[in-house]
């Protein structure tokens, strides 16, 4: 039997942010509202999402004492349209999207009600709606959103601005969840270079753009693409001023994704030259994207045979103050894959344990994962018995999970289940779990004849 892990490649999208508004009613509302949004969104941009809701909330009191809507307080003030623009990205950073989805349609609808149906305000709106339509799952919604804020913006602004930029790249990611790759990554090949030419090759939003565009060449296979697109910001930084970028955290991004794409090449010699010249020094902050980086380097490592080197890396990582729970638990995962390729199953075991431990939760989804390669770990380690459970509770953890689940990781559950409850001598019972099996292999899905999935390494702590 085998374990499963998926390769993850970093899309970014922008939002908006609503600085302004011309008030047009409750001309006697206290002067500091711009304070405190201002202090609200300069929190969210700290990822301080507490300290923002609070101050955003604040200032949304003072605009409306009332109850939004009533006689006293009607909803045409541009200034409320502000503010719950701003709080809404707040509440959609820290998962409430239907909130979120509340405040950004009244926001709109204040907006349209005081400016017309078209202005730079109702854009930016149309575009953060359809990047919450799109991390909610609601893909077609999204891409009606995003061409209607590109449409505007097209209207609005002068050719090459960066706002029509913003509306090419978010369509483009957008499309490219729905598998229209040649559309989106002509879309955001378009605001690559807008974003170059007005922005400049080592922009923030110019290195995102960076990054979707290689990974939709990635995901459509063009691999060389998509090493050409990565280095060539990278490259520059290295061989400007020596200074460090203002977002670490993006830029350690885009290293991952470059040493990711290596692998994919099975370039292992580059990817490991990249590695060793990155973790000599890595950033302090930025603790989740330097997580995602060591991870993917350990791969890179393991690869050569330098599980020394891997170990030594990780262990070092997980030695650092204050590891968030996200990273400790990649960082294990990573230490369970690393003892694992070393032949050190009794310490995979033990990692993965902890993994599990930490993931604390049925609803996760990588839960099932982890008792899939738990069960692979004690296989190895002459165990089938505690195989066979780990891999019935992956199954119910799959069953648990919302639409659309994950068709791929149940089929190699099954097959590795068949395959423990063979080496039991419980025939009967295996040939039941391999008709469940053909019921979840779709008729046009090809096949190598084993239903497993090779490993690559611990799963994104992403969405």
């Amino acid at each position: 039997m085998t374990k499963r892990a998926a390769h993850h490649l970093v899309i970014g999208l922008a939002l908006s942010v609503l600085t302004g508004g011309m008030s047009l009613a409750a001309d006697d509302a206290p002067a500091d509202w711009r304070e405190l949004n201002d202090r609200g969104t300069a929190a969210a941009a700290a990822e301080d999402w507490s300290e923002a809701e609070s101050a955003l909330r604040a200032a949304l009191a003072l605009l409306e004492p009332e109850a939004p809507g009533t006689a006293a307080t009607p909803d045409d003030d541009a200034r409320i349209a502000v503010v719950a623009a701003n709080l809404a990205m707040v509440e959609l950073a820290q998962g409430d999207t239907a909130a979120a989805r509340a405040l950004l349609e009244r926001a709109l609808a204040i907006r349209r009600a005081v400016f017309g149906d078209s202005e730079p305000g109702i854009a930016a709106l149309l575009n953060n709606l359809g990047e919450l339509e799109r991390r909610a799952g609601n893909l077609d919604r999204a891409r009606q959103l995003h061409e209607a804020a590109l449409v505007m913006r097209r209207t609005l602004r002068e050719p090459g601005h960066p706002d029509i930029a913003e509306s090419l790249n978010n369509l483009g990611v957008t499309l490219s969840d729905l598998g229209q790759l040649d559309t989106a990554g002509g879309l955001v090949q378009d605001a690559l270079a807008m974003r170059r030419e007005r922005l400049g090759p080592t922009h923030r939003a110019t290195l995102e753009s960076t990054a979707n565009a290689a990974a939709i060449a990635t995901e459509a296979g063009d691999l060389a693409a998509a090493e050409t697109l990565l280095r060539a910001p990278l490259e520059a930084m290295v061989a400007a001023s020596g200074d460090a970028h203002p977002d670490a955290e993006l830029v350690a991004q885009l290293w991952r994704n470059l040493v990711e794409v290596l692998l994919l090449q099975n370039a292992d010699d580059a990817a490991l030259l990249a590695c060793e010249e990155l973790v000599a020094d890595l950033p302090p902050a930025d603790r989740q994207a330097t997580t995602d980086l060591v991870t993917v380097c350990v791969r890179a490592f393991n690869r050569v045979g330098a599980e020394e080197r891997a170990t030594r890396l990780l262990e070092q990582q997980l030695e650092l103050d204050e590891v968030p729970r996200a990273a400790r638990l990649q960082l294990r995962w990573s230490l369970a894959e690393t003892a694992a390729s070393a032949g050190d199953f009794e310490a995979a075991h033990e990692q993965i344990d902890t993994v599990i431990e930490l993931l604390g939760t049925a609803t996760d989804r990588r839960l099932p994962l982890a008792l899939n390669n738990r069960a692979y770990f004690a296989f190895e380690l002459g165990r089938p018995l505690d195989a066979a459970t780990d891999l019935e509770a992956a199954l119910a953890a799959i069953e648990a999970l919302p639409p659309p689940g994950d068709a791929a990781l149940e089929r190699d559950v099954l097959n590795n289940l068949a395959s423990v409850l063979r080496s039991l001598d419980r025939g009967d019972e295996a040939a039941a779990v391999e008709e469940r099996l053909l019921d979840t292999v779709p008729a046009d899905a090809p096949t190598d004849g084993s239903g497993a999935q090779p490993a690559a390494g611990p799963p994104p702590s992403g969405d």
